[in-house]
Formats: structure tokens, C-alpha cells, sequence
């Protein structure tokens, strides 16, 4: 910090004080070359709240557009009652987030679909593969092991 009058960066703080709006520091300083004296105001600098879209680029935050965003966004899930909206949340909180991009998969998106069926034995029974031996005829059967799926 210079001194408003010479221009002299030695100076020492005579006093000290919370502003009266009490968001400043209020400091009375002397100058060491010219004698004279000057008050600084030191306030915490305010960082403007960035919104950083999924392209990269950067914009001021804006309540208004979060909030209509917001209000849009309630068309495509409408709730019945509050329980229904509280059983959302929880499943919600429940789940472990998806990485960037992924949507999740909905479960009346495969109402429609019939799942194939499978007995437990059969799909359990490790699968019996025909391997040759030395080029000749004779088959052996070799077990491979259920791969878990």
C-alpha cells in the first residue's frame, strides 16, 4: 500500500476498528516518510457464484433462471401426494449418483418387455464344450465353470 501523498509503501497502522456498517476494517495509518496520515477500508472480496455448463463455458449465477428451470422441470414428474414425493427422495438418496451424461434407466421403460425365463438348474449347470485331441476324432468333453452372470 502507498501513501496517498508521497507515495512511500513504509507506513505503520495507528489504529485499528470495525466499520460502522461492520462489514470493513477501518485502519488509520501514518506514513513513516511525510508524517501524514490516511484511513484504508479493508473488506473480504466478494467472488461471484459461476455456473459451469456441461459445454465448459461460464456464467453468472442467476436465481431466476434456476428457479424457472425448476419449475419446468416439475411437468415431467407430477406426484400424487407428499408421500409419493418424500418415497422419490428416498429412493433418490438411496441410489449412488451417475457419472456425467449417464441417465438412469426407468423401470416402466421395460414394463412392456417380457423377461426371458430361465430355469435355475439349467442356467446354474456348468456348459460341456467338444475339444479334439491331436487332430484325431476323439472327443473329451471339458467343463468350463459358470461364469457367475
Amino acid at each position: 500500500m502507498l501513501c496517498p501523498f508521497c507515495e512511500n509503501h513504509e507506513h505503520r497502522v495507528v489504529e485499528s476498528r470495525v466499520a460502522d456498517a461492520k462489514d470493513a476494517i477501518r485502519r488509520r495509518r501514518e506514513c513513516q516518510a511525510c508524517g501524514r496520515r490516511f484511513t484504508t477500508y479493508e473488506r473480504c472480496e466478494e467472488m461471484p457464484l459461476v455456473v459451469v455448463k456441461s459445454s465448459g463455458e461460464r456464467q453468472p449465477f442467476d436465481r431466476a433462471k434456476l428457479l424457472d428451470g425448476l419449475q419446468r422441470a416439475s411437468v415431467y414428474r407430477a406426484f400424487a401426494d407428499v408421500e409419493e414425493f418424500e418415497e422419490e427422495l428416498a429412493r433418490l438418496e438411496r441410489e449412488p449418483p451417475l457419472p456425467r451424461g449417464q441417465h438412469p434407466l426407468d423401470d416402466e421403460l421395460f414394463a412392456g418387455f417380457e423377461a426371458p425365463t430361465l430355469t435355475a438348474p439349467a442356467a446354474a449347470r456348468p456348459r460341456a464344450l467338444a475339444a479334439t485331441r491331436n487332430g484325431d476324432d476323439t472327443r473329451t468333453p471339458v467343463q468350463e465353470a459358470p461364469d457367475g452372470d
